[in-house]
């Protein structure tokens, strides 16, 4: 048996993903922004659930979050900026499996105000949370 009808008889699963968010906001001369500003991406990607008999799935994600806010010359911000990108990729269930391989990508990050006379009147934050691998269920391995 070859080892592509070996993974497809005991199925064995192949989850990919990208994620890109972009948000460009009041950016030039003189814009004002009345409230808040919110980037956010969420992104799963793999095992969430019952698994019997598979050999573990093999996990691949990447994901971009960007903000552009106020940039230029007098820009108002009437609240906070906030860049939030969240990814978790990997097991979450109950199988019997051999595992597989998680990998993973994050990039989040914010351009806020940059140039003259811009205000912004809430924090800025920029946050990232990623949990790659890891089974947060139950795992029987075959001895």
């Amino acid at each position: 048996m070859s080892d592509l009808a070996w993974l497809n008889a005991f199925g064995s699963d192949l989850n990919s993903a990208s994620q890109s968010v972009t948000s460009s906001v009041g950016n030039g001369i003189g814009n004002t922004i009345g409230g808040s500003v919110i980037t956010e991406g969420d992104q799963r990607v793999g095992d969430h659930g019952f698994s019997s008999f598979s050999l573990g799935s093999d996990n691949s994600a990447h994901q971009d979050v960007n903000a552009a806010v106020g940039n230029g010359l007098g820009n108002f911000i009437g609240g906070p900026v906030l860049t939030e990108g969240s990814q978790s990729v990997g097991g979450h269930g109950f199988g019997f499996g051999l595992g597989g391989d998680n990998m993973a990508s994050q990039h989040v990050d914010a351009s806020v105000a940059n140039g003259a006379f811009n205000a912004v009147l809430g924090g800025v934050a920029t946050e990232a949370h990623q949990s790659v691998g890891g089974d947060h269920g139950m795992t029987v391995h075959p001895i």
